[in-house]
């Protein structure tokens, strides 16, 4: 009975986003879904969020990710925290000696693109 609950619910997912438009929506960088920095995988340049999706900034103790009301945030365990509903740009930022070097563009369909991650180059 379980196996089939499980492949019902399977095919009401399919059926149920058949009808979305997602002409605009390129799924190659899409992270499946985190809740915390543990958990979370690592951003990279390219990566596209949706609401409840977040990844880590590399090289650095902070977290993006898309709130359920579409906005994007960036906190880290030192205190630094970000929130905007379009652009989230924290190049240039230092806090406790710690370089944080991160943006994100909100896109048209609602979702959230990576354009720049805290990496290596940015940290010489």
């Amino acid at each position: 009975m379980l196996k089939k609950f499980i492949l019902i619910g399977i095919v009401l997912i399919v059926f149920s986003t058949q009808g979305c438009d997602n002409s605009n929506l390129n799924l190659e960088n899409v992270i499946i879904d985190s809740q915390s920095s543990e958990t979370a995988p690592t951003c990279k340049v390219g990566d596209i969020l949706i609401e409840g999706q977040s990844c880590t900034d590399p090289n650095t103790d902070a977290l993006f990710s898309v709130t359920p009301q579409g906005n994007g945030k960036y906190t880290s365990e030192s205190g630094l925290l970000y929130e905007s509903t379009d652009v989230l740009d924290t190049i240039g930022t230092t806090l406790n000696g710690q370089a944080y070097n991160f943006k994100a563009t909100k896109q048209d369909n609602g979702s959230w693109k990576i354009e720049v991650v805290t990496d290596d180059e940015i940290l010489q």
